[in-house]
C-alpha cells in the first residue's frame, strides 16, 4: 500500500469510520460527532429562520394589515428543521440511507426515500397549518 493511501485510512479511522482495506464505499470523512453536532446546528438555524420569516411577518401584519411573505421564507425553516432533526435522529452516514453506485455517485435507499417522502409532508402539513391560521386572524395570505 503507498504512504497516501495508509494516511487516508488512518484519517478514516480517526474520524470514527472504520474501514476495511481500501476505501469507504460512499467516501464520507466524518464522523459521529460532528454529524449530530451539525444536525443540530441545522435546526437551530431552522428555527431562527422560522422566527424571522414566518413569526415576525405575521406580528407585523397584525400591526399594519398587509402580510408580506413569500414562500422561500416559509418553506426553508420548515426544511432546515426536519433535517436537522432526520440528522440527530438517524446516523445519515451509514449505507442504510444512501448507497454508493457506479462511479462512486450516491444514490437513496429506500429508507432515504421514506424520509424524503415524510419531508415533504411536514412541509405540507406545516403550509396548511400556517395558511389556517393566517386566515383565522383575517389576514388575505395572498
Amino acid at each position: 500500500m503507498s504512504a497516501r493511501k495508509n494516511i487516508a485510512k488512518a484519517w478514516l479511522n480517526l474520524n470514527g469510520i472504520a474501514t476495511p482495506d481500501g476505501a469507504h464505499p460512499t467516501g464520507r470523512r466524518v464522523s459521529v460527532l460532528r454529524t449530530k453536532i451539525g444536525g443540530a446546528l441545522i435546526s437551530l438555524i431552522g428555527l431562527v429562520t422560522g422566527y424571522f420569516f414566518i413569526l415576525q411577518p405575521l406580528e407585523e401584519a397584525r400591526r399594519g394589515g398587509v402580510l408580506k411573505q413569500g414562500l422561500f421564507g416559509l418553506v426553508m425553516p420548515i426544511t432546515l428543521v426536519y433535517v436537522g432533526v432526520a440528522i440527530l435522529v438517524t446516523d445519515l452516514r451509514d449505507e442504510k440511507t444512501m448507497r454508493a453506485g457506479a462511479e462512486g455517485r450516491l444514490w437513496w435507499t429506500s429508507k432515504g426515500r421514506i424520509f424524503q417522502c415524510i419531508m415533504w409532508g411536514a412541509i405540507s402539513l406545516t403550509l396548511i397549518a400556517w395558511y389556517l391560521y393566517v386566515r383565522s386572524t383575517g389576514l388575505n395570505p395572498f
